[in-house]
């Protein structure tokens, strides 16, 4: 069908990218907080941008914040996803986004799970269930070519 053709599409384009770099695109996911909601969010995120031709890395599981950004600036993915509950993403997501702006790594900010206020806390991009898949990925795809 015609969705197939589009995430043909974006993933080809994900593979040029690839090409060029001589690496594939990264997403890295950053888990915290309430344990069920962030690996329900990280399996969400691993599908959506893995359907992308992303490659996925997963940081180290730390309850130290500070800790994980530091594995996430040595990753040097180009995508960073939140994976969190909504209420660790009110208590921490514009820590994080802070965090990432003031340093020289500048990924694209993602939050897995949308919430009232994601665009204030810094985030860039929301992920969730209905939303326009081929859309998103193919923006992501040609912003970070």
């Amino acid at each position: 069908g015609r969705a197939a053709n589009s995430f043909e599409k974006v993933r080809l384009d994900a593979d040029k990218i690839a090409k060029l770099k001589g690496k594939r695109l990264s997403a890295f996911l950053l888990l915290f907080g309430d344990i069920k909601s962030r690996n329900a969010r990280a399996q969400f995120a691993r599908n959506l941008l893995g359907s992308g031709g992303f490659e996925i890395i997963e940081g180290a599981q730390t309850d130290d914040l500070m800790e994980a950004l530091e594995g996430v600036k040595k990753s040097g993915a180009e995508v960073l996803v939140l994976c969190a509950s909504n209420a660790d993403y009110v208590r921490e997501a514009k820590g994080i986004c802070d965090q990432i702006k003031a340093s020289s790594y500048q990924p694209v900010l993602v939050q897995a799970g949308k919430t009232a206020d994601w665009k204030e806390c810094g985030v860039e991009e929301v992920i969730y269930a209905g939303m326009d898949v081929v859309a998103f990925l193919g923006k992501l795809v040609q912003n970070l070519s």
